[in-house]
């Protein structure tokens, strides 16, 4: 579908600017919710003709993008929305993750990158505001991980670089989610690798990194390696260097003992006759030669 770009036509001619401010937050998100339901129901009515459902989705694309508007003033809108955007919004676009149309999956990764800039940290630095970015970041990992990792299943069906376009809002997404599996170990670098730990883990004597976590919880490596050493994907320079950082953390041995030998990738999005699901569950993923 074309979504993005009609999307990003319309708004040019009529761009609603989300309030910086917590009640502007707030009315976003309710909007967003309200425009979710819409949507939903009319793709529960008119299942056979997207006609019918098409602006409500375009409205759905563009609450989404709005909500980029908090990250340009993170200072504030992250001491005072932590909480509500992790209780609140978070849900909903975790939620808007297992979307039928994988551009509003798309939108809402772009969302997420924009969020988690660790430059915004970087420079707005302070003790407050760092523990509203982890507040915000370990939300965003809790509630939706699973569904990032298994929206690349759906997202690099075919990213070959002869038929990848620049704007093709499944290339934009696995660049997006690339980008915020960057921004999250540097994230967890700059906070010393207390990212995902709060003051209940600090005194359980639990410390997971969010390297640790993507390696162990997730099938994300089993996506990436292919990526990372096929020549004709567009997203393999990317790819390889996600490969290298998350390689080279400290955890990575502990985690990943043998890389020869891991579980192939799965995602709930694929049909049952992609190739990656005829290979069976007794598959490894391979990588220069190891099987």
């Amino acid at each position: 579908e074309d979504l993005l770009k009609e999307a990003e036509e319309a708004l040019d001619e009529h761009t609603k600017v989300m309030e910086l401010t917590v009640r502007g937050v707030h009315a976003a998100t309710t909007a967003l919710q309200k425009v979710m339901e819409k949507n939903s129901l009319e793709r529960v009515k008119y299942k056979d003709d997207p006609t019918h459902y098409m602006d409500s989705e375009l409205a759905l694309h563009e609450q989404i993008s709005s909500l980029k508007a908090v990250a340009a003033n993170p200072v504030e809108l992250y001491r005072d929305n932590a909480t509500q955007l992790s209780s609140s919004t978070v849900p909903l676009l975790a939620g808007l993750l297992s979307h039928e149309n994988s551009d509003i999956a798309s939108s809402v990764m772009n969302v997420f990158v924009e969020w988690l800039d660790p430059t915004l940290l970087v420079e707005n630095a302070s003790t407050s505001t760092m523990k509203d970015f982890q507040v915000l970041a370990k939300s965003i990992m809790e509630q939706c991980l699973d569904m990032i990792i298994g929206n690349l299943g759906r997202f690099t069906t075919d990213l070959s670089s002869t038929e990848a376009e620049d704007e093709d809002p499944n290339l934009t997404g696995a660049e997006d989610t690339l980008t915020w599996i960057e921004h999250m170990l540097e994230l967890d670098t700059v906070m010393g690798g207390n990212l995902l730990v709060s003051e209940d883990d600090k005194e359980e004597g639990s410390f997971t990194s969010a390297a640790s976590k993507i390696l162990k919880d997730t099938l994300f490596l089993s996506w990436l390696l292919p990526h990372a050493t096929d020549s004709t994907s567009s997203i393999q320079g990317h790819a390889a260097e996600v490969l290298s950082f998350l390689l080279q953390h400290e955890d990575a041995p502990k985690c990943v003992p043998d890389i020869s030998n891991i579980p192939p990738y799965e995602s709930f999005f694929e049909d049952d006759n992609d190739s990656a699901t005829k290979k069976g569950k007794n598959a490894t993923t391979t990588i220069d030669g190891m099987e």
